[in-house]
């Protein structure tokens, strides 16, 4: 039956092409012979369609053609990835190289940490401070962590739900400066600390947890808020090294700061402040990036190279490149945000302390990014620069800026150098950015 058929319908086909009729020339408004019957003219559909009384040839869109492939480079031509594991020049307790100081909670496995509420003789407890917990800093910082890890690293943060009597003046404490100007030569938050954890030891087992934190009502006797070192501190048996500490003045009732302690726990991961967020050194806007360069950014996803520093890649996710080997580079990055076993950054080490990173944004579960704002991200990482001081640098080829920030995602065609190092982004996939890199 197929055998006959098939030459009958060819040569009825061939008889309609050479019939001398109108529809002999396919173009929008020509006439035609049968609704619905289809034509491709250079790349062009054109559809049979009735107008009136008359059926006539409409113009279609041109289908879109598949994107040629791209070669990637070989993985034997990429160096080791420990090559790229610059290891820190400060002595500082939080940065950005390895290793990561020993003095740090864990950032793989699954873990704990507790929250404890206070009061004092001249600051009475208030329902918001344990609401402001449970319903936006904890769901978030479990909800982030193990997102961003990948699913390697998982914290519960548990409540002691009852306040906690603290038989002192807040104010013994010296911690009452105005809200962003240095603290007092004797400001004790050490000793704030510790006296809720006195308070609580009776009715918490803190053996079972990585870091306490300690919240107080919302007041200016206490003028700063952040996260502390916890020297020689043994609870029930277990070592705890890190708290964070302070009123909610400084994030309740504030959408924007539902990442307080997300950031906090960022230093005790031992991360710094990576960016120089002044205007004078930010001319083009204020980096967008990682809950580590803005306690209230939009985009707080860590960036690829502290993943990297938490150990939160596997080595076969990681491209590196030692720029003392000249040569050519191609290679499709994954998705940040995306869970998969794919390319997840790119760095060139430019020195002993300095790098190139690369990686790849789009909008995410954690937050959502315009389109036009998606692309790859490019910054340097130098190792010797300090906390608050810029040791993150955003290349890209010209600002790109949404609500008075700088994304500088850059997309297909942008190109840019480092020293000897050019970077070209080539294509720009749903789920990912080929880039290439030219080592002259």
């Amino acid at each position: 039956m197929k055998r006959w058929v098939t030459p009958v319908l060819i040569v009825c086909l061939a008889l309609s092409v050479n019939f001398p009729t109108a529809n002999a020339t396919v173009k929008q408004g020509t006439l035609c012979k049968k609704a619905g019957q289809v034509s491709t003219v250079l790349g062009i559909k054109y559809t049979c369609s009735k107008t009136g009384t008359k059926l006539v040839w409409k113009k279609g869109s041109k289908p879109t053609s598949t994107a040629a492939a791209i070669s990637e480079t070989d993985l034997s031509k990429y160096s080791q990835v420990d090559t790229c594991r610059l290891r820190t020049t400060l002595r500082d307790p939080n940065h950005v190289g390895f290793p990561r100081t020993f003095a740090k909670i864990p950032s793989i496995g699954n873990h704990k940490a507790i929250a404890l509420f206070v009061e004092f003789n001249d600051l009475p407890s208030e329902k918001l401070q344990m609401d402001e917990w449970r319903n936006n800093q904890i769901p978030t910082f479990e909800k982030f962590v193990k997102e961003m890890s990948y699913g390697k690293l998982t914290y519960k943060v548990d409540m002691y739900e009852k306040f906690l009597k603290i038989n002192k003046s807040v104010l013994s404490y010296n911690l009452d400066t105005a809200h962003g100007t240095p603290m007092k030569p004797n400001a004790n938050f050490y000793g704030l600390v510790i006296d809720a954890i006195n308070a609580a030891d009776p009715f918490v087992d803190f053996s079972q947890y990585e870091f306490v934190n300690v919240v107080t009502a919302s007041t200016t006797k206490i003028g700063f808020e952040g996260a502390t070192s916890l020297p020689g501190t043994v609870l029930d048996g277990k070592p705890i090294y890190n708290a964070s500490f302070g009123p909610i003045r400084e994030y309740v009732n504030d959408s924007t700061k539902k990442i307080w302690l997300l950031h906090e726990v960022g230093h005790m991961f031992g991360l710094m402040h990576p960016a120089n967020t002044s205007p004078m050194a930010s001319p083009d806007g204020y980096p967008v990036w990682d809950a580590m360069i803005n306690g209230r950014s939009g985009q707080p996803e860590f960036l690829s190279w502290h993943r990297f520093i938490l150990d939160w890649f596997s080595d076969s996710q990681v491209r590196c490149i030692d720029s003392a080997n000249s040569g050519e580079y191609v290679v499709k990055i994954s998705s940040l945000s995306s869970n998969n076993a794919q390319t997840k950054m790119l760095t060139i080490k430019l020195s002993e302390t300095k790098s190139l990173v690369v990686e790849s944004r789009r909008s995410s579960s954690l937050a959502t990014l315009a389109s036009n704002l998606e692309g790859v991200l490019a910054y340097t990482v130098d190792q010797t620069v300090k906390d608050y001081q810029g040791a993150f640098k955003f290349i890209y080829d010209k600002p790109l800026q949404a609500s008075g920030g700088l994304y500088a995602t850059m997309k297909a065609g942008s190109v840019v150098s480092v020293g000897k190092v050019n970077l070209t982004v080539l294509r720009n996939d749903k789920d990912g950015d080929y880039v290439k890199v030219t080592i002259q």
